[in-house]
């Protein structure tokens, strides 16, 4: 199994729950689907991009950048990702949906952020909104 996370908000209960699904179900991707944000301008923001998201990729998954994700060592081609900032998680759904590897998405509760401080704010957010059209014409090849 591999598995990657956004340390600063999985909790260690969340992150051994993800690796307990993953090692049940090894032959598809586990991701969260986390269910609380911290306020309506952050619930309203990942709303609006996950149904960008599910348009523009014909994904079926309401949490892109939810983590930890959980795949088995052999999806070789989820650990050749191109994308290196916000667009990784993305990436990583839309190449799970083009290479028809089942998804299970895991409802996480947790919302205590256990270090650092956020960096989304109105400017990267449009950057996100952003880097889903340019990720798409990339991965279409033009």
């Amino acid at each position: 199994m591999i598995c990657y996370t956004n340390s600063a908000r999985t909790t260690a209960k969340d992150l051994v729950l993800m690796l307990l699904y993953g090692s049940v179900h090894n032959d598809c991707v586990v991701k969260a689907n986390r269910k609380i944000r911290e306020n309506w301008k952050r619930r309203l923001g990942s709303l609006l991009y996950n149904l960008e998201c599910r348009y523009l990729f014909d994904l079926a998954y309401w949490d892109i950048n939810g983590t930890p994700k959980v795949f088995p060592r052999s999806f070789t081609p989820l650990m050749n990702l191109q994308e290196n900032g916000d667009m990784i998680d993305l990436e990583f759904n839309a190449l799970c949906r083009r290479l028809d590897y089942q998804v299970l998405e895991v409802p996480i509760f947790s919302k205590t952020r256990h270090s650092g401080r956020s960096t989304t704010n109105l400017g990267s957010a449009y950057r996100m909104y952003r880097g889903a059209f340019q990720l798409k014409r990339k991965l279409q090849g033009g």
